[in-house]
């Protein structure tokens, strides 16, 4: 279990409603903590198109350009979220690794926007370069 499904499974009803215990409040915090690495993991994707904080691949998005072991071909191929090559082949999304505490649909959308983000970059630098050249 690592990641998102680590704090998945405190989040579960049956462990935060543990009555009469310190355990709830202690997984409560554990939850916050982690989810303050989140919210910093999705702010980095979002603006730096980076996610240099995972390599250990421990969050829902995966820079596959860093690892020796893995490749986008590994991975379930979805048409609607991977229409551009260049950021399919960089990013991978693993749903199961979103903490239960986000909405997958949200990720989702995120991380289609970040794609969108990336390939206006992208075309942008190349209509400069064939301006200048």
């Amino acid at each position: 279990m690592i990641g998102g499904q680590l704090i998945s499974y405190l989040n579960r009803p049956e462990t935060l409603h543990l009555s009469k215990s310190i355990i709830p409040t202690l997984f409560a915090k554990c939850i916050k903590t982690g989810m303050q690495y989140y919210n910093g993991f999705l702010e980095e994707f979002l603006y730096n198109g980076d996610v240099k904080s995972d390599p250990q691949h421990e969050f829902m998005i995966w820079d596959l350009s860093k690892s020796k072991v893995y490749k986008a071909t590994d991975f379930e191929y979805n048409e609607d979220l991977y229409d551009d090559l260049a950021f399919e082949q960089k990013f991978v999304l693993i749903s199961d690794l979103i903490p239960s505490v986000w909405k997958k649909e949200m990720v989702s959308k995120l991380f289609q926007t970040r794609k969108t983000i990336s390939i206006m970059i992208s075309e942008t630098r190349m209509l400069e370069n064939k301006m200048f050249f």
